[in-house]
């Protein structure tokens, strides 16, 4: 059995069969698997049948306002008949020995099962705010910017700084290379609309929606993409959408958690909100996670016990010295103050819980000394949100 890199054509195709089976998806012509640069499709392959396949992708992330490697795992299936038989493990063994080798620091992806992917060292990634907004609830909103509706051969450039401004604050955004997305809102065939909102001329947020919706008092501002560079340019967002009652119903949206989208409205029990889980972190090296880290100003030291089954070379006790000079990781050494698993790690580093959070964490998986007061002041919630499905 190999576990590489599908090259041949043929190989190609067996992919795509197992996607159709696994996904139920009939395979057409317009389905049909396009490279993409940057992406891999790898799989287990016996005497030139493929067996399971993987597809890992490479991102450049938001790391707590740094850009750091990260790799995105999709289109995981194996043919029915050889499931349970390790394939799909080995396959992940192998992707993250040769992406470590490369320099990537994370990994992310959307699970069909949190269970199933923490065998393999993941853990939650970001939550987000899914909420249905009724248009009347944004009226007392105003716009202060010029709006603009988008139109092909625009230049893609203001989303460009909008979209990389925002995304710095945020930790799990991708960086976008693909802009010609933007060509793909064409109102008069598929409803959607791309509007960009300047403020004396500088470019300060985007919103694309698609219309859903029959009628007036049924229809949907669905958002489909959206970016801003400070709250006023968000509050004109709103009130632009709140200058739309004629036209649609509610407006529904995806925004990060950290955003308390209850202070918005004067009504908030007319707000329609669900939080949900947006896919699943994995630390590959522990060092540059670590290291990017948003450490103390003041000086200080800690040392972390990690357990990792899949990286020896992240297992250890790291010891972390921090303060107003810079950061020092050195690994190695006798004593800890925290110890914890490879999936408590991702939680505490990524920002998805602070250290105040994991006495909720089910399971076991952590264990610290003293009384926790340092550890709770480092590891706290962060800000994260990603934009992009992949």
């Amino acid at each position: 059995m190999e576990f590489r890199i599908l090259t041949e054509p043929e190989e190609i195709i067996q992919f795509e069969q197992i996607c159709s089976m696994v996904f139920f998806t009939p395979m057409e012509e317009k389905e049909r698997y396009k490279p993409v640069k940057g992406q891999d499709v790898w799989g287990a392959v016996e005497d030139g049948k493929v067996i399971s396949v993987v597809i890992a992708t490479s991102f450049t992330m938001t790391y707590h306002g740094k850009q750091v490697p990260m790799f995105g795992i999709g289109g995981v299936g194996t043919r029915m008949e050889y499931r349970r038989k390790g394939y799909i493990r080995t396959l992940f063994h192998a992707i993250f020995d040769v992406m470590r080798e490369k320099g990537y620091a994370f990994s992310y992806l959307y699970p069909f099962s949190n269970r199933y992917y923490s065998q393999f060292g993941y853990s939650p990634g970001m939550m987000r705010t899914e909420a249905g907004i009724p248009i009347s609830l944004l009226e007392s909103y105003s716009c202060d910017c010029d709006v603009h509706m988008y139109e092909p051969g625009d230049s893609f450039d203001p989303y460009v700084r909008i979209y990389e401004r925002f995304a710095k604050s945020y930790t799990g955004m991708v960086r976008r290379d693909d802009w010609a997305r933007l060509d793909g809102y064409v109102p008069t065939k598929n409803r959607k609309y791309m509007y960009l909102f300047t403020r004396k001329g500088v470019p300060v947020a985007f919103l694309g929606f698609q219309a859903e919706g029959a009628n007036a008092e049924k229809r949907i501002m669905k958002v489909l993409d959206i970016a801003w560079i400070d709250m006023p340019a968000f509050f004109s967002i709103l009130g632009f959408a709140g200058g739309s009652g004629v036209y649609y119903k509610a407006l529904q949206i995806s925004l990060p958690s950290s955003l308390p989208i209850e202070l918005l409205t004067p009504e908030p029990h007319d707000l329609t909100i669900k939080q949900c889980q947006y896919g699943q972190s994995r630390i590959i090296d522990v060092r540059q996670a670590l290291e990017g880290y948003p450490w103390p100003k003041y000086d200080g030291q800690i040392a972390i016990r990690v357990t990792d089954d899949y990286f020896e070379a992240n297992s250890g006790i790291w010891t972390i010295t921090f303060g107003a000079s810079g950061v020092d990781v050195t690994h190695g050494g006798g004593d800890w103050d925290l110890d914890v698993d490879i999936r408590v790690l991702n939680l505490l580093l990524f920002g998805t819980c602070g250290f105040a959070d994991l006495p909720y964490l089910s399971g076991s998986g952590w264990a610290a000394k003293g009384d926790g007061s340092a550890l709770a002041q480092i590891f706290v919630k962060r800000p994260l949100y990603i934009a992009d499905y992949f």
